[in-house]
């Protein structure tokens, strides 16, 4: 019911809204490049979904919601959750309604921290990717669903804003007579894989840990559900010694529950990080090299411009400072209490070599790949 009110809903009361504004010069929906993540290939053009908008708003409005929870596997199946089933019907019900008034459809990947403005690695929400980075950092996130060599679709939040910006006074400009489409995602135009993420947080939290910090961080990317489990019952019962610890000293265990939390936050992304898309991205790359180089200079939102090691570090340094308030200076007393809690070396290094292998087990890939997890400590 959220997930319509929100993304169906509020998009009708807007398009109404809109038709009502004469001198109305432009208008920009934002949805998400994952609208059709049931196929591999994502093209720049608003799809059909399999039910109408207008059934589904007839059925938030007559039943419960008990019902609707019963029926929500059923109804949103192909997408994997109600969000990306969501802004779907709501692309659709633009093409349905916005007929009178100039629009486009704009559609980022995953968003992550600024890459510029207002500060390098500025992020204000631990959502999506950022969980991720706090997780690591924090010691309560070791595997993640996936391969290393798989790419990681990330899109900074100023280019994003500056790309809306472009988009408000091109589709001005040009009014087009149908709904235009731009998919904004990295992997396509400037590629960069979830190895190549997990090495950059593993460099930077080793070397600028949390202030707290439950022990190294570390972190892989396997397909293996079986693996996975077996590091989060190990994380579970380290979670649950160090609590109690707090406990003995007379702290207020937390540790578990934000292991539950991490964990939790991790399988809402696996589907994400588990799989790969090929996204069309030629009309926003083709409107950059079209507009002046003054705007290209205020508005960047040049992906192919990215680079990844410097923005990856400054992702955690932004996360660390600007996300969880960790504004602590004094590393070396920092890394001592991190070494302190560290995993057990011999688990350690069972864990992170003798799995770094690839070995086909029961039909999925058991292999890691390339992993970055060494127990050494910088």
């Amino acid at each position: 019911r959220d997930a319509v009110t929100i993304n169906v809903i509020a998009l009708q009361e807007m398009i109404k809204f809109s038709k009502t504004l004469p001198r109305l010069e432009s208008f920009v929906h934002v949805s998400t490049a994952y609208v059709h993540c049931y196929d591999r290939y994502t093209p720049e053009a608003i799809v059909r979904p399999t039910h109408d908008p207008a059934m589904i708003l007839n059925l938030i409005e007559k039943e419960n919601d008990e019902s609707l929870a019963e029926m929500t596997p059923s109804l949103i199946y192909p997408w994997p959750n109600t969000y990306t089933f969501t802004k779907c019907l709501g692309e659709w019900l633009l093409h349905e309604e916005a007929d009178d008034f100039p629009c486009c459809v704009f559609r980022p990947s995953i968003i992550g921290c600024a890459a510029e403005e207002p500060l390098r690695g500025w992020v204000d929400n631990l959502n999506a990717a950022t969980g991720i980075v706090a997780g690591v950092g924090l010691g309560l996130i070791y595997p993640i669903a996936g391969t290393p060599s798989l790419k990681q679709d990330i899109v900074p939040v100023d280019l994003c804003a500056n790309a809306i910006i472009a988009l408000g006074w091109s589709t001005a400009v040009a009014k087009p007579s149908r709904i235009p489409v731009y998919n904004f995602t990295s992997g396509k135009l400037n590629p960069c894989t979830w190895g190549d993420f997990s090495y950059w947080m593993q460099v930077f939290f080793k070397r600028c840990p949390m202030k707290t910090n439950t022990g190294c961080p570390a972190i892989i990317a396997t397909r293996s559900k079986m693996l996975r489990r077996l590091f989060d019952v190990e994380g579970r019962v380290r979670m649950t010694i160090l609590d109690l610890l707090l406990r003995i000293n007379g702290k207020k265990p937390k540790l578990v529950n934000l292991h539950k939390k991490a964990l939790k936050g991790a399988d809402v992304l696996a589907y994400f990080t588990g799989n790969e898309w090929d996204f069309e991205s030629e009309n926003l790359d083709a409107l950059f090299n079209n507009i002046s180089s003054e705007d290209r200079a205020n508005f960047n939102f040049d992906i192919k411009a990215i680079r990844w090691g410097e923005y990856l570090v400054h992702y955690c340094q932004g996360t660390k400072q600007y996300a969880l308030k960790d504004n602590s200076h004094d590393m070396a007393k920092i890394r001592v209490s991190m070494n302190r809690y560290k995993r057990n070396e011999l688990f350690q290094t069972y864990s992170t070599h003798s799995f770094c292998l690839t070995k086909d087990w029961s039909g999925f890939e058991l292999g890691l790949g390339s992993c970055f997890c060494h127990s050494s400590s910088l």
